[in-house]
């Protein structure tokens, strides 16, 4: 069971702010751990934002936000950081989508239909534009989205094939008609951590939201 916070800890911080990357799986990891947080501590005011920085240093730096979720390319060597866990990347279409003819799906197949792609950094070209590039392959991104909310409706209505974390395709499926495969190019895991300025490793309150939120990953 998770532990509450007695009244004097909650009291060291009235407000705290969660910082979560716009991809999948750190909204959906976000909002879990403010559902934990917020029945635990109902005297915190408990803010989610979300942030397209590269690195997030400079609001953590800044104090814009007390602590950062996601995956990152780059850090500041001076902040601390936990790793929670790794998770795999599947494509996600509806079912009885063409592709879906053979039981893998072919990289044929992956790059003849439209691609719908969630980010709020157009600048970043993600890791499957990267990994195609390497093989001197582009797909076609007819869809772009600054969110993932309304990914699974298109992708029930349309051809599209989009790339997320298995945990919130998962999710999706439970929801609409979709399907998953593994997609047919290899694709980096990257470990998704935790993120917090030093000046903050003793902080009693911000202590126990980082236990609940190692507890959170470890049932994952």
């Amino acid at each position: 069971s998770i532990a509450e916070p007695s009244t004097s800890t909650q009291a060291c911080i009235s407000s705290f702010t969660l910082g979560a990357r716009t991809d999948s799986r750190a909204c959906n990891f976000g909002n879990s751990s403010r559902a934990t947080i917020l029945v635990r501590a109902p005297r915190v005011k408990l803010e989610m934002q979300a942030w397209v920085d590269v690195d997030g240093s400079a609001m953590l730096r800044e104090g814009k936000v007390d602590l950062l979720i996601g995956t990152f390319d780059r850090l500041s060597p001076q902040l601390r950081r936990a790793r929670l866990f790794d998770e795999d990347l599947v494509c996600v279409m509806r079912r009885g989508h063409p592709a879906l003819a053979s039981p893998t799906l072919s990289l044929e197949a992956f790059l003849a239909y439209p691609h719908l792609r969630i980010t709020m950094n157009r600048a970043d070209p993600g890791p499957v534009a990267r990994a195609l590039a390497n093989m001197g392959l582009e797909r076609q991104v007819t869809c772009e989205m600054p969110d993932y909310l309304a990914s699974p409706f298109i992708l029930a209505e349309t051809d599209h094939i989009c790339v997320l974390g298995a945990r919130v395709a998962e999710r999706f499926k439970a929801l609409l008609a979709l399907e998953t495969r593994p997609p047919p190019i290899p694709l980096p895991i990257s470990p998704f951590t935790m993120v917090w300025h030093p000046r903050m490793d003793a902080a009693p309150m911000h202590m126990w939201i980082r236990e609940r939120i190692t507890e959170l990953a470890e049932q994952i």
